[in-house]
């Protein structure tokens, strides 16, 4: 039986040595990153509800103070940089920076570029749940993210021993709940609920980093 050849041993990839993304595959999934995920904020913003983490609190702030939604992104993620440079490293900063003011401009001009009639809050709730997961899916495979907030909770986890999955979960909770005294409709509560439960099973079924070589 025939050796295999130099070149063919070379080019394949270990599970355990995975192939880091070049600056363009950067560029182009964050890109991609940004624009999936704005459309889906951008259809939550339209349809009355919210999400949860980061962008489910400034889409509250933004609805109790009337403040643009990027506005108000870029000033609640200013607390988490030096945590995000702590723990992260600078270059997962410099792009989740970057990823934070595109976000917040795409979606705030969403409405300029696309006309709605009716985007009813079942179809916001699913359509921009679904995709706000995919793009923060994008963002965590070219090491960025929306806001410090999965920061925050992964710091808890490691210095106080907080479980990071419940501490995000008892966040969200808490974002409902307040939701549920500011909402004109009980009914936009239990929509943002929903959006909630699709975008993080999104994350549930794709985020699994022992199928995914890139990094």
């Amino acid at each position: 039986m025939s050796e295999p050849s130099s070149e063919n041993a070379a080019s394949a990839v270990s599970p355990s040595q995975p192939r880091k993304h070049n600056l363009w595959e950067d560029a182009q999934g964050l890109a991609g990153a940004v624009l999936v995920a704005s459309f889906g904020v951008a259809l939550l913003k339209a349809g009355g509800i919210i999400s949860g983490g980061m962008p489910g609190i400034a889409l509250l702030i933004g609805h109790v103070t009337g403040w643009k939604f990027g506005h108000v992104l870029f000033v609640a993620n200013l607390p988490f940089y030096w945590l995000a440079i702590k723990r992260m490293g600078w270059e997962f900063t410099i792009k989740t920076f970057c990823s934070v003011v595109a976000c917040g401009l795409v979606t705030d001009h969403i409405p300029d570029l696309v006309g709605y009639t009716k985007i009813a809050p079942v179809f916001a709730a699913v359509y921009g749940g679904l995709l706000l997961g995919i793009g923060i899916l994008m963002f965590v495979r070219h090491r960025a993210s929306m806001g410090g907030l999965n920061v925050l909770v992964f710091y808890l986890q490691e210095k106080m021993g907080w479980n990071a999955g419940r501490t995000q979960m008892a966040v969200d909770l808490g974002l409902m709940v307040i939701a549920f005294f500011v909402f004109d409709h009980p009914t936009d509560v239990l929509y943002s609920v929903l959006c909630v439960v699709v975008l993080n099973s999104v994350l549930w079924f794709n985020h699994r980093p022992d199928r995914y070589l890139g990094k």
